[in-house]
């Protein structure tokens, strides 16, 4: 399947003092596949905004009350979606999943803002805040009729928390694996359980609007899924 497509996107403006509603036109292209045993799609967009509005919420914007918002003038971005599935298996019996899902985004704006308290002093040019570059993940797993095993990894840029980007200005990369197991007991009843961040990798994933605050930390979770 081949596709495209042009869409205008609007958000209505806030009640804070001249702020417009935010305007963007959005174009997409590319394709998708699929057989009896892969499905692979590989998408392109392009976002132009003639006004991109940047709201303070209580995870972004420094200096500033939630609910009050900011123009961000005009902006645009590019990016890459793929993504791809197959089962590795070759036995009915058994299945064996594997995904592949990568993101590359390009943000940045094409006006010089006024220094505000959520975009920071905006040069043409600039990246937008909280843009990561590069995001994928990738799984791998193991099913039979009774039980599972699911093993993962995701990967996010670096971004820049305001326009200026100092190092002060920027989270870390960050990469980390999970890993998922079920066992069906019965028709009924499904246990299940998961380790997250099974490394223990500590990242600086965001600096608004109170510091430095990192990733969760290794977190085991057990339980159980029962159908009636």
């Amino acid at each position: 399947t081949v596709l495209g497509g042009a869409h205008k996107g609007f958000t209505t403006p806030s009640n804070s003092p001249g702020v417009d509603e935010e305007q963007a036109i959005n174009y997409e292209m590319g394709f998708r596949f699929s057989n009896a045993s892969i499905s692979t799609e590989a998408i392109w967009f392009h976002s132009d905004y003639e006004n991109l509005l940047g709201v303070c919420t209580a995870s972004s914007g420094i200096d500033c009350i939630i609910g009050d918002a900011f123009n961000g003038d005009a902006a645009t971005v590019n990016g890459l979606e793929f993504l791809l599935s197959a089962d590795l298996s070759k036995t009915p019996d058994i299945s064996i999943p594997l995904m592949l899902t990568y993101t590359w985004i390009d943000g940045e704006f094409d006006t010089d803002v006024a220094d505000t308290a959520f975009f920071g002093d905006v040069s043409a040019g600039d990246p937008i805040p909280y843009i990561p570059e590069n995001q994928y993940r990738l799984s791998l797993g193991y099913e039979t009729m009774i039980w599972g095993l699911t093993l993962s990894a995701n990967y996010i840029d670096e971004v820049c928390v305001r326009a200026s980007c100092s190092e002060a200005e920027q989270t870390d990369n960050s990469l980390t694996i999970d890993l998922s197991a079920n066992y069906q007991l019965n028709d009924r009843l499904n246990i299940f359980a998961r380790v997250e961040n099974l490394g223990d990798e500590s990242d600086i994933l965001g600096r608004h609007p109170y510091g430095a605050r990192p990733n969760k930390a290794r977190t085991a979770a057990m339980g159980a899924r029962m159908r009636f």
